[in-house]
């Protein structure tokens, strides 16, 4: 299980060489009302995240390339009354290092895990950056008892394998045995892409993958082959993405997302959340900080761009999070876009 201590903060001003005054604040996740159990069998590992009173929608909660347990996003979902299972599927003991070859029907054994759990057959799903590709793929194709979908920082395609041990292109995804198609780069993009990482990986602010991303995903036909087809699930969709991601463009694949939803002749299933000025950290409080436009990545091992103002990324996951709760708890304007 990830390190869930509560974070401490404490702000100490001085004024015109007065006395100090200092402020203290904990922030926390689950909290006493929330129960964590591990997870580990054949088919789903990860944690439990369980509500003593539980009031809310179940949801399966899939985190990004950072790869183990997304604890952050389930605990604060616990805490709110949703029963959350945070789902593993690589970088995590028993499970491959990279993100190649993953099974769509891993997540599905997870939905039955959670409604094993719970007792109630309605779920939501909840997919952040190379998550959203597994949460998009698990709606698409497997959408009974899904009603909800929220995909944060997301991707309008399918992308191909990641981690230390891809050295060419591969499929992240599978289903039903065989790999899902994806979007590969052209030989002078991964020429580009591997010169920048090797430069910029080594120092702050880090690599920015979004032009070498945006390059492909928009290329001729490249959604025709390897866009995600969600129109085919029948339930709610919400995308919400960053205008100043530098990790790779969210706000195209949000957009993109609803676009394709809404051109079967559906617009109230699906909303498109757009967060001008903030960046790749939108995905759950308090992640953005004064330092949130670049990180170092807990898989690559260097450091990479998040983009965004650290303002707009902090008041952008405030709204996201509004929006997550929102839908979640059944409320969906698709006609109101930030």
């Amino acid at each position: 299980m990830s390190d869930e201590r509560p974070i401490r903060l404490s702000v100490e001003a001085e004024i015109a060489g007065g006395p100090a005054l200092l402020a203290e604040a904990t922030r926390g996740y689950g909290g006493p009302g929330v129960d964590a159990l591990a997870v580990d069998t054949e088919k789903v590992k990860g944690t439990f995240y369980r509500p003593r009173t539980a009031s809310g929608l179940p949801v399966v909660v899939i985190g990004g390339s950072g790869g183990g347990v997304p604890w952050q996003q389930a605990a604060l979902l616990a805490a709110e009354g949703h029963p959350a299972l945070a789902v593993a599927y690589f970088a995590f003991p028993g499970l491959s290092a990279d993100l190649r070859d993953v099974p769509i029907e891993r997540f599905v054994a997870a939905t039955d895990w959670l409604r094993g759990q719970t007792g109630q057959q309605s779920i939501g799903v909840i997919g952040t950056s190379r998550g959203s590709e597994a949460a998009a793929l698990l709606a698409t194709y497997f959408p009974a008892g899904i009603s909800r979908v929220v995909l944060l920082v997301p991707s309008h395609v399918v992308n191909g394998g990641f981690g230390p041990g891809v050295s060419g292109p591969a499929a992240a995804w599978t289903l039903r045995g065989r790999p899902v198609p994806f979007v590969t780069s052209t030989r002078q993009q991964q020429t580009r892409m591997a010169r920048a990482l090797a430069q910029d990986g080594a120092r702050a602010p880090g690599f920015v993958g979004t032009p070498t991303f945006l390059e492909s995903w928009v290329a001729p036909g490249a959604e025709e082959r390897y866009g995600i087809p969600l129109e085919r699930f029948p339930g709610r969709v919400l995308a919400i993405g960053g205008a100043a991601d530098t990790m790779w463009p969210s706000a195209v694949g949000a957009a993109r997302i609803v676009e394709r939803v809404r051109r079967t002749g559906a617009p109230d299933r699906a909303r498109a959340v757009i967060l001008e000025g903030a960046g790749h950290s939108i995905s759950v409080p308090p992640f953005a900080n004064a330092m949130s436009h670049f990180s170092i990545h807990p898989v690559a091992k260097q450091f990479v761009s998040i983009g965004g103002v650290p303002r707009y990324n902090c008041e952008g996951q405030l709204e996201a999070w509004k929006a997550l709760r929102e839908v979640l708890a059944g409320a969906l304007d698709a006609t109101a876009e930030a």
